[in-house]
């Protein structure tokens, strides 16, 4: 150091130089980088010709200075003042230790601003403890230092998207599976704060993945996802929550995908809005079928009803012109027995269509089911348990009594029928309670009653239990598992509880049992 300190300062001070210096000065002059010699006091010796270019000084303007010279206007990367004490050369001569990779700010004379990464060496005389001069070096790292916020100003961009993006982010290696980044919505999903999101960075993407409480099948897809397969996907969160996954790949000026992002989107309302429209349209579809059916089976009916009364009065007549003892009248009176019993039938059907003349008044339901149970309980097989449990303290409702009590006998009997061949339990049950409107959802014939107070009975037993056809087909007219059984039944008993703006619900497992609740809306 002391033959470079001689040769720069031999070149400005003295003019004289013997050859190896000459060259060596040259070698120096040449340098990229710029190299700068300071004495022990600070004033400037020796400089090389990019020093210069990277200062934007002249020799003399360089060399009129201190590193306490007011005119340097250096600043630290924050922008605040680089005093001169805390100069690279002057701490290294205050210290005599290297001082290396300083990042210095330096305004130009004609106004910008170089950047500078500072290397400052001591230099001792022989024998000298304390450093005698300084040399620094720095380099011009301008276009660096911009590149560097540039590429700090796309991260807070970056960052900011991420933050403000509505959806949960993960942003990871498309080669390595390994996380980039992953915004607060996606730290929310694991029950992570910013700082353990931050620690995610450079984790593989299964294992983030893996911590979201989805199932097996759940994990599979979003893995699948995450490596370019398929389009979006739904995935269900433990809590109910559901998911709308999505990935896509970045790729920098039409190259080969380096990043991907997976996106998962919190579409719970709306998903649960699809399903409840799904639900209202099923529902409706039922109801249109049901009613059109029962169009059909009601005209029907008036029909047969009408060609049955000309029948049976056509028989009276002949009748009423036979003699008590003449065989035919045998043959006539199973003609009116057969026609009444048709009659009765079309009187079904007519019901099933829709419930005709209501005679509606305040109700006790716990009374008119009690009164109803005690006329059906002589004809119940032995093999049948009946248990009651009534509830007294019920609001009132609106509603016709002899339909109300049609209704439970239907329930009932098919009750009663699914125990008695191997004999089993019947329990009747009335009772009351508030009903939101998405409960009627799975209920029938209820797609717009309100939430509120209901009364209900409802009949349960634990015989052969229905299966998910059966079920979705045991109020249609005609429709019966029983051998012999003519399947308006239920078909009446729904048209009846719809009259009354009511709603049936129904339970049942093939083995287990059935249970039928009927709802009707309190009295007001």
């Amino acid at each position: 150091m002391s033959t470079l300190h001689d040769a720069l300062g031999s070149i400005e001070l003295d003019g004289a130089l013997d050859l190896a210096s000459l060259r060596l000065a040259h070698i120096l002059d040449a340098m990229s980088e710029g190299l700068v010699i300071q004495r022990a006091s600070g004033e400037i010796a020796a400089a090389n010709s990019s020093a210069l270019r990277i200062l934007g000084l002249t020799r003399e303007q360089l060399y009129s200075r201190t590193s306490f010279d007011p005119r340097w206007r250096a600043v630290h990367e924050d922008g605040s003042e680089f005093r001169g004490e805390a100069h690279p050369a002057m701490v290294s001569l205050r210290t005599g230790q290297p001082v290396h990779d300083v990042l210095m700010g330096v305004h130009k004379p004609d106004g910008t601003l170089t950047w500078v990464a500072i290397h400052a060496y001591p230099v001792f005389e022989s024998g000298a403890r304390t450093p005698t001069s300084v040399v620094a070096t720095f380099r011009d790292v301008t276009e660096l230092r911009q590149a560097q916020l540039a590429s700090l100003r796309r991260d807070a961009v970056l960052r900011v998207a991420l933050e403000g993006w509505p959806a949960a982010l993960v942003v990871f290696d498309a080669e390595q599976l390994t996380a980039y980044e992953l915004n607060t919505r996606f730290g929310q999903l694991l029950a992570l704060d910013a700082a353990q999101c931050a620690e995610q960075r450079g984790a593989p993407l299964t294992g983030i993945l893996a911590r979201l409480p989805l199932s097996a099948e759940d994990h599979r897809t979003l893995e699948s996802l995450a490596r370019g397969a398929g389009p979006a996907q739904r995935v269900t969160l433990a809590d109910g929550r559901v998911l709308e996954c999505s990935a896509f790949g970045v790729s920098p000026s039409g190259a080969a995908v380096a990043s991907r992002v997976l996106v998962l989107d919190d579409i719970t309302t709306r998903a649960r809005g699809e399903d409840e429209r799904r639900t209202l349209e099923r529902r409706m579809r039922e109801l249109e079928r049901f009613e059109s059916l029962g169009a059909l089976a009601g005209g029907i009916a008036h029909e047969f009803n009408n060609l049955l009364t000309g029948i049976l009065g056509s028989t009276e007549l002949v009748l009423g012109g036979l003699a008590p003892a003449d065989p035919a009248r045998r043959q006539l009176d199973r003609v009116v027995e057969a026609s009444l019993r048709a009659t009765a039938l079309c009187a079904e059907m007519i019901a099933s269509a829709g419930p005709g003349a209501v005679e509606v008044r305040r109700l006790h339901l716990s009374d008119v089911v009690h009164r109803a149970l005690r006329l059906l309980q002589p004809s119940t097989s032995t093999r049948v348990r009946i248990e009651e449990r009534f509830e007294r303290e019920l609001p009132w409702v609106l509603a016709d009594e002899a339909q109300l009590k049609r209704v439970f006998e239907n329930l009932f009997l098919n009750a009663c029928e699914a125990v008695e061949a191997k004999g089993g339990l019947v329990r009747v049950t009335t009772g009351a309670a508030r009903f939101e409107a998405r409960d009627f959802d799975a209920m029938v014939f209820a797609p717009r009653l309100p939430a509120g107070e209901y009364v209900w009975f409802e009949v349960e037993d634990d015989g052969v239990g229905m299966d998910a056809l059966t079920q979705s087909r045991m109020f249609d007219p005609f429709f019966s598992t029983k051998f012999a059984g003519r399947g308006l039944g239920l078909s009446s008993s729904a048209s009846i509880v719809r009259s009354h703006n009511g709603a049936i619900e129904v339970a049942s497992q093939p083995g287990v049992g059935t249970r039928l609740r009927v709802l009707l809306p309190k009295a007001l």
